[in-house]
């Protein structure tokens, strides 16, 4: 569990470009080494009128996941 006395936020803006996922995916955040991440709100939006898909991945390195 995050230690909330001393965590460090972290918000960030991304465009995503790309067209397939897994490792040609758009990383949009890597937890920094010997450090835990707790995401609590994940917002994805289209910035336009055209219909769009998007898939979310998350990868576990600890457990290879």
């Amino acid at each position: 569990m995050a230690i909330t006395t001393t965590a460090k936020y972290f918000t960030k803006g991304k465009d995503l470009s790309a067209t397939s996922g897994g490792a040609s995916g758009d990383v949009v955040y890597t937890c920094p080494n010997n450090f835990i991440s707790l995401i609590k709100f994940l917002h994805v939006s289209s910035g336009s009128s055209s219909t769009k898909k998007y898939s979310l991945q998350w990868y576990e390195a600890a457990t290879t996941t």
